[in-house]
């Protein structure tokens, strides 16, 4: 009976814990930060397609979307861009997504502002994949969680639980997004070698600068590519502990940090960053704004003495 009873406190304690981990998380004041950060991010990343919209996505540009299915058959890839193919309609579509990315980042129907900026998202991804890469990859699946993530603090219970599982369905897939990229370099024979990192580095393609002085140290090189790979495999797991949470976190900026410095790819670097904001704790993302508020103050301030000592003194 006592073995029974163990049993039984056991298990209704794992179903509290579980319970609690999908339906009644603290999340609202991470998702909401995360929101602006993350509409501010891909507005100035779409903002920047602008002067190439026609080349990429027209009929007028590199890819005419009756080619498009003899190139990749995808049949259950559609876009609203393979039925109005103007070039007013491009642009109209266009000014709706990056107008529908500020109104979600300050808060103005972010639900629905997140709803027609997955929906014009996916769009332009299945018009023309050519163009699209690893930021477009995951921004789809966070603009489809932030459709349903809580909004504000409400006494309705179903949106209070809604948005909790999908708040931690962005988690999982920060961690799903690590765990495919560590596992897949496995893979690879360079990054057994240790010399993946230096193929990147030597690609004068994609490469910010010259790097080749760094050939000079092999071992560093090396131990960043097991370093790397070491990493991504075990974000998974060590985020979720505590007393590593915040070490893991600091490593991946430093880590995202470097490949933006280095790589061609800077707006990848900072979504991956911004990611990071759905781990901290409500504690930590309040200090985080009351910094941000100082500095751009302290910014504010010298912005205006030097405005008035250039053009009043």
């Amino acid at each position: 009976m006592k073995t029974h009873l163990r049993i039984f406190l056991i298990f209704t304690r794992v179903w509290r814990s579980w319970e609690k981990f999908w339906f009644y998380s603290s999340s609202l004041k991470q998702i909401q930060v995360f929101r602006c950060v993350q509409g501010l991010l891909l507005f100035c990343f779409y903002l920047t397609r602008s002067s190439d919209l026609s080349l990429f996505y027209s009929d007028f540009g590199i890819l005419q979307g009756a080619v498009f299915p003899e190139i990749m058959h995808f049949p259950e890839r559609y876009s609203l861009l393979n039925f109005f193919t103007g070039f007013v309609v491009l642009w109209i579509f266009h000014l709706s997504f990056l107008l529908s990315l500020l109104t979600m980042a300050f808060g103005i129907y972010p639900r629905f502002s997140a709803f027609l900026a997955s929906v014009l998202h996916i769009s332009f991804i299945h018009r023309n994949m050519a163009v699209a890469y690893g930021i477009d990859a995951i921004a789809t699946f966070f603009l489809l969680y932030l459709c349903f993530a809580e909004t504000k603090k409400t006494q309705s219970w179903m949106s209070s639980v809604l948005g909790s599982i999908f708040f931690r369905f962005s988690q999982i897939q920060v961690c799903v997004v690590y765990a495919y990229s560590g596992l897949e370099k496995l893979r690879g024979e360079k990054w057994w070698q240790g010399e993946a990192i230096w193929d990147v580095l030597a690609n004068f393609q994609i490469a910010r600068w010259d790097f080749s002085w760094m050939s000079n140290f092999p071992f560093i090189l090396s131990l960043a590519t097991y370093a790397t790979v070491l990493w991504e495999i075990y974000f998974p797991v060590l985020v979720w502990v505590p007393k590593c949470r915040r070490i893991i976190l600091i490593l991946g900026v430093f880590l995202h940090f470097g490949i933006g410095l280095t790589i061609s790819i800077p707006f990848f670097a900072m979504e991956m960053i911004s990611s990071y904001l759905l781990f901290l704790k409500s504690e930590e993302i309040d200090t985080m704004l009351n910094a941000v508020e100082f500095f751009s103050s302290r910014i504010k301030i010298k912005v205006v003495r030097w405005v008035a000592d250039e053009f009043f003194v």
